[in-house]
């Protein structure tokens, strides 16, 4: 396990502090757990982002955003990113599934 330093304001201290006291948490857990989900919904923006821009096919974006196709899809949906979907997205989607039999 590695060590940072990371410098905060005041007041996104006092929600760190008061939000490791709701959930009885030790606030290096608190920022651990907030720093996991955060770059979880960055690596899912970014993809969907490539995604939107046909720089990612779905597949693509899924992998990288490290979700399923089916999360991905509804991702898609829930943020009313259009779905561009070929031929080629198709054949490569019927790949990335076979990695799950």
């Amino acid at each position: 396990m590695r060590v940072t330093t990371v410098r905060f304001e005041d007041k996104e201290m006092k929600e760190v502090k008061g939000l490791a006291k709701e959930l009885r948490f030790d606030q290096s857990s608190v920022l651990k757990q907030a720093l996991g989900k955060g770059v979880k919904e960055m690596r899912l923006e970014l993809a969907l982002k490539k995604y939107a821009a046909r720089e990612f096919t779905m597949s693509q974006a899924a992998k990288f955003s490290r979700v399923s196709l089916w999360q991905l899809i509804d991702e898609l949906k829930r943020r009313n990113v259009s779905m561009q979907y070929s031929k080629e997205d198709l054949e490569e989607d019927l790949e990335a599934l076979k990695e799950f039999e």
